[in-house]
């Protein structure tokens, strides 16, 4: 904890330009208590984890979840706590909300809007994160989750990137005013925000997407949203796009170990056409976030041929139809039936209606499609 009440009542925060030394005296001098349940409490100051205040052993008091953090979940706090601050926002540290027994890491209060702030930097469960989330907007209030930046991401070079997100990091992707996604995170070793944004869902858990950094003494409250890419690094995400749709394709023919059960090959097989002259039309990306979480080959090549054998054109589909087929990948079944949608729009729209169309898209298109229906942008 790094909030406490002093004798009198007063509220005091530790503050990491305070010396150790005072803070000994300090100590020697002064009484503390916890806001939340009273019972004193002991002003920890350390050689290596920052100075905190800890409960006694015998103390039982809820607020006991926020003791035994890391330094980084520590120093975190207080340089988001100070950083807004500087700003001159009305800002609390660890404030209790008795009406949903929670305790946020800050709590932000700007005329009739109070925004809690969860810096994480341990694991959470989604269930949890969840819950949490829902009680604070039940209560009228959008929490901002920032995760502490992960080792393997903060040294990547900036701009356009791949990067494997596991699902504990996919809980933090933000998404306001747009479609597409971002992750937020904050390093408390360098001070520094860094954004991984404009997040293309290529296959399972991975993104093309561009990394950017921002220092907090340029940072803004509320946060810096991330910029439409510019038209040079959308060249760079179709050139991403189209070596992972190959890689994909050649990885299913050397390194098929289904047999005739491979999805993709079992289609290319029934439908007798070469995977490796697959239709640039076949593999390419549609709107509504990471629906399905297998390759566009994969999923787009077996609608094709659900279709096929069906007899079905693309305006002939029904939503009991499709349902049935996306329910064999599993997820969010609106998404994945608003994504087929979608696909069959994007067909037609170029002029292909069926499977034994010989139309070629070409990677301007492509490109515009990867432009317009996933950054919010014109080439």
């Amino acid at each position: 904890m790094l909030s406490a009440r002093t004798g009198n009542g007063q509220l005091f925060i530790l503050s990491p330009d305070m010396p150790r030394n005072q803070l000994k005296r300090l100590r020697a001098s002064e009484r503390f208590f916890c806001p939340e349940c009273g019972s004193a409490l002991q002003m920890k100051v350390g050689d290596i984890v920052i100075p905190h205040f800890a409960h006694m052993q015998d103390a039982h008091c809820t607020s006991a979840f926020s003791e035994g953090e890391s330094a980084e979940h520590l120093n975190g706090k207080q340089q988001l706590y100070r950083f807004l601050c500087d700003l001159d926002l009305q800002v609390a540290m660890e404030p209790l909300l008795p009406v949903l027994s929670q305790r946020p890491d800050l709590l932000v209060q700007q005329l009739e809007t109070s925004t809690p702030i969860e810096f994480q930097c341990s694991r959470i469960s989604q269930a949890l994160m969840k819950e949490r989330t829902k009680c604070y907007q039940r209560a009228g209030m959008e929490p901002i989750w920032i995760l502490h930046t992960p080792a393997k991401f903060s040294k990547l070079p900036l701009g356009v990137n791949v990067f494997r997100f596991s699902k504990f990091e996919e809980q933090f992707f933000m998404t306001p005013y747009q479609e597409h996604p971002f992750l937020l995170t904050y390093n408390t070793y360098t001070q520094t925000f860094h954004y991984y944004s404009n997040l293309l869902p290529v296959d399972g858990q991975r993104y093309i997407g561009i990394h950017t950094k921002l220092p907090i003494a340029y940072q803004c409250y509320p946060f810096a949203m991330p910029k439409s890419p510019a038209p040079s690094m959308l060249t760079e995400y179709l050139s991403y796009y189209v070596q992972f749709r190959e890689h994909y394709i050649r990885s299913q023919i050397q390194y098929n170990r289904q047999g005739i059960h491979n999805p993709f090959l079992r289609c290319c097989y029934e439908l007798r056409i070469p995977p490796v002259l697959l239709h640039d039309w076949i593999g390419v990306p549609v709107q509504t976030k990471r629906a399905f979480r297998v390759h566009d080959c994969e999923w787009q090549l077996c609608l094709l041929y659900e279709l096929a054998q069906n007899g079905l054109a693309f305006h002939e589909v029904t939503a009991d139809q499709l349902e049935r087929f996306c329910r064999r990948f599993g997820g969010d079944l609106e998404e994945q039936i608003l994504a087929c949608r979608m696909y069959f729009a994007l067909l037609m729209e170029n002029g292909i209606h069926s499977f034994q169309n010989h139309v070629e898209l070409g990677e301007n298109k492509i490109l515009r499609l990867i432009s317009e229906r996933f950054l919010a942008n014109t080439v």
